[in-house]
C-alpha cells in the first residue's frame, strides 16, 4: 500500500462512529425538537436511568435537562422526562402533574418499578433563589402514561 491508501485508512479510524441516522441518541434529539417549540435551548443533559418499567411494553430511557433562553429572555429550569423507545421511534410518557415535581430537582431514579423524582420546592418565605422544603414525587407506568402514586 503506498502513503497514501495509509493516510486515507489512518483518517477514516480516526472518525467517531456515527450513532444513528442522525448522528446522535434519538432521545436527546427529540427533547431538543420539544424545547425548540417553546423556544428553548438545551443546556445540559444527563440520563438518569435506562431499562424497563412495569406497565410500559417498550423499554425507557429517565433524563434530566437544564433548558434556557426559552423566547429570548435569559431564563432557566431543570426538568425531567421518560421517554419511550421502540427503534428510532421515540414517545414520551407525559407526567400528569408537572406542577408538583420539585422545582429543584436533586435525584431521580427507579426503585420497585417507581420512578422517584426528589428535590426541593419553594417554602412560603423562601427567595426565589433558595427553595428549602424536600419533596418526593413517585409515578408508575400505566396505559402509556405516567401516574402519581403515593
Amino acid at each position: 500500500m503506498g502513503r497514501s491508501c495509509w493516510a486515507v485508512l489512518a483518517m477514516l479510524v480516526a472518525l467517531p462512529p456515527a450513532a444513528g441516522a442522525q448522528g446522535g441518541d434519538p432521545v436527546r434529539a427529540q427533547v431538543e425538537r420539544e424545547l425548540a417549540r417553546g423556544q428553548c435551548s438545551l443546556a445540559a443533559w444527563d440520563v438518569a436511568w435506562r431499562g424497563t418499567l412495569p406497565g410500559e411494553a417498550r423499554p425507557v430511557t429517565v433524563v434530566t435537562y437544564t433548558y434556557e433562553n426559552c423566547g429570548g429572555r435569559n431564563n432557566w429550569g431543570k426538568s425531567v422526562g421518560v421517554y419511550a423507545r421502540d427503534g428510532a421511534s421515540v414517545r414520551e410518557l407525559p407526567l400528569p402533574d408537572r406542577a408538583g415535581l420539585p422545582e429543584a430537582i436533586q435525584r431521580v431514579s427507579v426503585s420497585k418499578g417507581r420512578l422517584l423524582v426528589e428535590g426541593l420546592a419553594y417554602g412560603p418565605k423562601d427567595p426565589h433563589c433558595c427553595p428549602s422544603l424536600k419533596r418526593r414525587k413517585a409515578f408508575v407506568a400505566r396505559d402509556g402514561r405516567l401516574q402519581a402514586v403515593r
